[in-house]
């Protein structure tokens, strides 16, 4: 196959050379180079033309066939076959992202090479489905979130797909005058014990981070609003009741001509029989073991990034560095990591 070609080129050199100047796709100039190279004598095999173009030299024969059964005209045909047929069908990569698009995804690329074979009996080589996922596609290994096991799938998704009519049925229960807005409120712990995220490096590089094993922590409590990216925070030393409590007074003084429901989980700071929210706040509890509906949790890892592998010789440091990325924190950050779909739709669907 990489010897040398037998085909009559009917084209001269110089014609050819500029009916590959005319060519405006990469793909039609390299098939014309393949012939001028060729008729021009600079190649005397199909091997040699492939390692010049950077093609495959199938590829190369191919071409040479398309242009012994129809010339130049062939050669550029629009719907000529433009390279080998694709191991993995079309139906099958549509079903591959469809099952890549779940959460559980795959363990390992082995595992989608068995998947292939088992549910659409496809075999491919491993290097192939490694160069499919990863390249094409994008998807890469990731560190899951840990999802309880004690998750009630189907009561997470009749709050996804019902949250809309249960904010107007809490609405109707309290009519007033004064408009609503809706939060997501979360906490999250920080402390001066070092935050571990992924670092790149050149290949056989392995990454260093500096890291300080110190347990001095406090509690950051926050909500926000997805629909306009507001935010509110406040800092705590602990997450109990009876912080939450001062926390949501302090909410209800900032904004008190409104009406405001606040998603939360069911923590025990949350559900505490001696809680007592304020007049203008509403808790929306979300369901148990589901911290993935609550937007927020995106944000308290967009804010831990920036504090990744930083090293503090005390709290009064730390809360420097995070009252610097709170002062400027603007909407359309916390919207773009907040305002999630199903949010956004319920209240559009509750008229807030």
């Amino acid at each position: 196959m990489s010897g040398v070609p037998h085909i009559e080129i009917h084209e001269s050199a110089e014609e050819l050379k500029d009916l590959m100047h005319q060519q405006r796709q990469a793909d039609d100039r390299e098939r014309i180079q393949a012939l001028y190279l060729l008729k021009s004598g600079q190649c005397q095999q199909v091997q040699q033309v492939a390692k010049v173009i950077g093609r495959h030299r199938s590829t190369v024969h191919r071409w040479l066939d398309f242009y012994r059964t129809g010339g130049v005209n062939r050669l550029l045909d629009p719907g000529a076959p433009r390279g080998r047929k694709a191991a993995i069908p079309e139906w099958a990569q549509a079903k591959l992202k469809q099952r890549l698009s779940q959460p559980r995804g795959f363990g390992s690329y082995g595992e989608i090479q068995q998947w292939l074979a088992r549910e659409c009996g496809i075999v491919v080589a491993y290097h192939v489905v490694h160069e499919f996922v990863r390249y094409r596609l994008g998807a890469k290994l990731k560190v899951p979130r840990p999802c309880a096991q004690r998750q009630d799938d189907e009561e997470v998704e009749q709050f996804v797909l019902g949250l809309g009519e249960h904010l107007q049925h809490l609405m109707s229960h309290f009519p007033n005058t004064m408009p609503w807005r809706y939060w997501c409120e979360d906490e999250s712990r920080f402390g001066l014990k070092t935050i571990e995220r992924r670092r790149i490096t050149a290949p056989s590089i392995q990454p260093i981070g500096i890291h300080q094993w110190v347990f001095e922590t406090f509690w950051l409590y926050g909500a926000v609003e997805p629909k306009t990216g507001e935010s509110f925070f406040w800092e705590f030393s602990h997450l109990d009741s009876r912080c939450f409590e001062r926390y949501l007074e302090y909410l209800s003084q900032a904004y008190p001509n409104q009406m405001h429901l606040m998603q939360v989980d069911r923590s025990g700071a949350h559900t505490a029989v001696e809680l007592h929210v304020p007049d203008n706040i509403i808790l929306l509890f979300q369901p148990p073991y589901a911290p993935q509906l609550n937007p927020i949790e995106r944000f308290w890892r967009w804010l831990k990034d920036r504090l990744a592998w930083q090293v503090w010789f005390n709290r009064a440091e730390l809360v420097r560095e995070l009252e610097f990325y709170l002062r400027q924190l603007s909407r359309s950050i916390v919207a773009s990591l907040t305002g999630w779909d199903f949010i956004l739709d319920a209240l559009s669907v509750a008229g807030i």
